[in-house]
């Protein structure tokens, strides 16, 4: 293995850390049940926090982030294709955190029983997503993750 080969495996392996990092909210009702488990997950609740960290009133660091790795990682032909994927699929994941902490706001407040299922599903499935895709990406390959590989594979041209 060279040395471009272990820094796209790396890269690859790190842009899942956007997804892990953006459920970290969410997991509240999990770390209720499960605290032991919260030492474990420090460290991605201190990256969260760091990048949430606002650059301007509306933008944080994570949404420049996001952007970034789309223009210059997904949308670039310097990265082999499976890194490209790897990052399409983060981001995609990274929607996923989005679209359900707003569910989770409405779901939430109407029933609380819901909105705890939902906010641990997510939680859960994301994590193992995620924990997946590093585990591919650090392989060399692209993880399969039902319904996100064929949206990823067709955004990356």
């Amino acid at each position: 293995m060279n040395n471009s080969d272990w820094q796209a495996r790396l890269v690859a392996a790190l842009l899942y850390l956007l997804p892990l990092t953006a459920v970290m909210p969410i997991g509240v009702y999990f770390f209720q049940e499960l605290p032991f488990l919260l030492p474990l997950f420090m460290p991605l609740l201190w990256l969260h926090r760091f990048l949430n960290f606002p650059i301007l009133s509306f933008i944080s660091l994570d949404t420049v982030l996001f952007f970034v790795v789309y223009g210059l990682v997904v949308r670039s032909d310097r990265f082999r294709r499976s890194v490209r994927v790897n990052g399409m699929q983060a981001l995609l994941l990274s929607i996923v955190v989005f679209i359900s902490s707003l569910l989770l706001r409405w779901a939430g407040a109407a029933v609380p029983l819901l909105g705890q299922v939902l906010a641990n599903t997510t939680f859960i499935g994301i994590v193992a997503a995620s924990v997946w895709g590093m585990g591919q990406g650090i392989r060399g390959e692209v993880a399969t993750l039902p319904g996100i590989s064929e949206a990823a594979q067709i955004q990356v041209r």
